[in-house]
């Protein structure tokens, strides 16, 4: 059986006109080289950060598998055929205080599905429903979608559901942002705090200071949302976000925060499990995906190696196991916080394991926050991809790439803060000498190709897409580099 490694770098890509110059020849001459002299092309990525860049590279997709889940249980009315929803359905009509949905504003369709529960929980509209919308998007630009889909909650409702809270994921999330998420907690509990019932203007506010939407401070644009010791949290949450903090924070609040309710009344439920929280009654276990590196290598009989940091490790075998925290015996892992890429002989043991077909070495820079430490970094990743590819040299082909273009703000060595911006276009190296540029080229794909390539490469006779491809003839004659 045949063997590939993929060199990745998460967070490279190719460096836009508008972006901080960072990458040069000289920063990563490897790099450079091997752009030159080998295979290369640039492929796409939706993906923004290190968690969806893994998701598309495993299972092919962003969209949250629970979306089609319950936009199929919905359609087939099978919602009242679950014990735990029918549970729920049983608390919202005995609930004597107020009802708050905290809703992920994601993509439109948390709208329809949302109205539908709503019909379902409530048919005569008698109950007091709070909408409180929890913004995920990372970049400015978003705001115009959030506010297009707030607004259809706001005049597509019945009048017993009512907007209360607008707020940032971080709040829920973040640790840095206690401050932010204490001041909420006095807010749902007193009412005071920041207004804006023309929500255009605030977004437009948070948008010039360059305060993305996940970032964002809780305000409220309807009066009334206090909470009561009668009151009922439900979390309409299609992926597993972390609410434990604000959970907790609500019902043991700040001895800074009047608190004359009694908070342990208060009764939460979610649509999916949430992260950190085994209290909470959740409606639906998470939903796995069909497809997966793990599933993959299972049906071919291939066993991957992933070289990576220690807390880089729940993400990725989350992802690579098609959204589960399982392990698989297809997919082993060695931790690199010992050094252990660099160390060229237990590399070339590695390399040379017959037990592993396809070796993943697991690089990132998007943790960096300043200039200087982001170019020390590079330059390491490219003394590494020099190392690698000489131990692969006419052995094995060696894919070089990167799962996620970055976008942030970066620290530079004036002081100020300016944007480097890798996100539009990932750089794809293969390094094969078995392979003639004159007959052969890299094509475009998405990450996702990036596994299918490396397993072609294992397993020739697979009928599945590859990022190499054999040239056409009109590209023999006119393109034989």
């Amino acid at each position: 059986m045949k063997k590939t490694v993929l060199f990745l770098m998460n967070g490279m890509g190719i460096e836009q006109k508008n972006s901080y110059n960072i990458y040069s020849s000289e920063l990563m001459p490897n790099l450079d080289r091997f752009i030159r002299e080998h295979f290369f092309t640039s492929i796409s990525s939706s993906a923004s950060d290190y968690e969806k860049g893994y998701q598309l590279f495993s299972i092919d997709t962003l969209q949250p598998l629970s979306y089609p889940h319950i936009e199929n249980i919905l359609e087939s009315n099978l919602m009242t055929k679950n014990p735990k929803f029918n549970q729920f359905h049983q608390s919202v009509f005995q609930c004597q205080g107020n009802i708050h949905f905290f809703c992920f504003v994601e993509e439109y369709k948390t709208f329809d599905s949302i109205k539908q529960m709503l019909a379902l929980l409530d048919k005569e509209h008698q109950k007091k429903f709070y909408l409180h919308f929890v913004m995920t998007q990372k970049d400015t630009s978003q705001y115009a979608n959030v506010r297009k889909m707030i607004a259809r909650f706001q005049y597509e409702l019945p009048s017993n559901v009512v907007v209360g809270f607008i707020l940032g994921i971080e709040l829920f999330e973040n640790e840095a942002m206690i401050n932010e998420l204490n001041d909420f907690i006095r807010m749902f509990y007193n009412g005071i705090g920041e207004k804006w019932k023309e929500i255009d203007v605030k977004f437009n506010s948070l948008s010039s200071m360059g305060i993305p939407p996940n970032k964002a401070k809780a305000f409220y644009v309807n009066n009334g949302f206090l909470i009561g010791e009668n009151d009922l949290l439900f979390f309409m949450n299609f992926q597993n976000y972390d609410c434990s903090r604000f959970i907790h924070s609500l019902s043991k609040p700040s001895i800074y925060i009047a608190n004359p309710i009694n908070s342990q009344k208060i009764t939460y439920y979610s649509l999916f499990p949430l992260a950190n929280t085994e209290d909470t009654v959740y409606l639906y276990d998470n939903v796995t995906s069909d497809i997966s590196i793990a599933k993959a290598c299972a049906q071919t009989g291939t066993t991957s190696l992933i070289l990576t940091a220690k807390d880089s490790l729940p993400t990725i075998n989350y992802m690579c196991n098609g959204l589960s925290n399982v392990s698989d015996n297809h997919i082993k892992y060695v931790l690199t916080d010992n050094g252990i890429l660099f160390n060229r002989d237990q590399m070339n043991m590695l390399l040379n394991d017959p037990n592993y077909q396809i070796i993943i070495i697991d690089h990132r820079i998007d943790q960096i926050e300043d200039e200087n430490t982001l170019k020390e970094k590079l330059r390491k990743i490219d003394e590494n991809m020099g190392m690698i590819a000489e131990l692969c040299s006419g052995q094995y082909p060696l894919l070089i790439s990167s799962l996620f273009g970055l976008k942030k703000d970066l620290l530079v060595q004036d002081g100020s803060k300016q944007i480097v911006d890798f996100s539009v276009g990932i750089p794809v190296v293969l390094i094969d000498a078995t392979y003639d540029k004159k007959k052969y080229r890299l094509g475009f794909g998405s990450t996702y190709s990036l596994f299918t390539t490396a397993l072609k490469f294992v397993h020739p006779e697979l009928h599945i897409k590859s990022l190499l491809r054999k040239k056409g003839f009109i590209e023999s004659v006119f393109m034989k580099k």
